[in-house]
């Protein structure tokens, strides 16, 4: 986990730095990271579809990197259960994979 959101924010609330040095290097060394970018399902999935793409860009703010220098995921309504406030807040993140060379 890269960081989390408040509902329908996309600044982050909290960022895991090893995280996200452990991203940068990866990208430097020429590997792959994969941006997934969650949502709550609380709202309309248009809106979550946006704010997930928005989350995206703040996490690339994060890496110090462009757009297309990652691979992107996005997942409106997340994977997480939405009926509990953990799984909600789970939903309100961004994730990273890491795929080395």
């Amino acid at each position: 986990v890269l960081g989390l959101f408040a509902f329908d924010d996309n600044v982050f609330s909290a960022i895991d730095s090893y995280v996200a040095e452990r991203a940068r290097t990866v990208l430097a060394q020429g590997g792959r990271v994969v941006v997934v970018a969650q949502t709550d399902a609380l709202g309309p999935e248009a809106e979550n579809l946006k704010l997930a793409s928005d989350r995206v860009r703040s996490a690339c703010e994060v890496l110090n990197v462009r757009r297309e220098a990652v691979d992107v995921e996005l997942r409106p309504g997340g994977r997480a259960n939405n009926a509990s406030p953990r799984g909600r807040m789970l939903n309100r993140s961004v994730l990273l994979r890491f795929k080395q060379q």
